[in-house]
């Protein structure tokens, strides 16, 4: 059906998430070069589907075209960090995944959603920038985190904080010990 008609969105959408859910089975077993193109057919297509229809949404599996591009990019950065043990090309798909949501500032789930994905670039930013770089995507990321504290009661954002809290303080002491051995 893609071939006949591909700026059809829906068609779009279908076959992205086959490429998702045929790299996902191979990911989970830990068959990393098998899921290579299945995830990049994934981020190539959820690339075509945000070109061709930026405003898509499906809301039976409550996803638009937006957050396909943030969860190709995850994956993608998942995927060197588990294939190649690779944190530069796995913070350049974190941060690629940071710039393509477009999140609802009404719905807490997407706000969530942009908030794991810091932490998730700034967890492999720390493996290999300079402290600067890395308090600099910290200090961006603060914003969304005091948002978040207005919804406290809530089990997933409870559990998203003290996480997120907990990554920024071991940051800031990891950091702030490796200056002072430095200087």
């Amino acid at each position: 059906l893609l071939r006949r008609d591909p700026a059809n969105a829906e068609f779009l959408f279908c076959d992205a998430q086959s490429a998702y859910w045929m790299g996902d089975y191979y990911f989970r077993r830990a068959q990393f070069e098998a899921a290579r193109p299945f995830l990049q057919e994934y981020a190539d297509v959820a690339d075509r589907l945000l070109h061709v229809a930026p405003n898509y949404v499906n809301a039976a599996l409550s996803t638009d075209a937006h957050s396909e591009v943030y969860y190709a990019q995850v994956n993608l950065g998942l995927l060197a960090l588990e294939q190649n043990h690779d944190p530069r090309a796995a913070a350049e798909a974190f941060s690629n995944a940071l710039r393509s949501l477009k999140p609802d500032p009404e719905s807490l789930s997407a706000r969530l959603d942009l908030s794991r994905a810091h932490m998730q670039y700034i967890d492999v930013l720390a493996q290999f920038a300079a402290a600067t770089e890395v308090m600099e995507a910290v200090r961006a990321w603060e914003p969304l985190l005091l948002e978040l504290e207005m919804h406290r009661g809530d089990s997933d954002v409870d559990f998203h904080l003290a996480n997120s809290w907990g990554m920024i303080l071991r940051l800031e002491d990891h950091l702030s010990r490796g200056l002072r051995q430095a200087a």
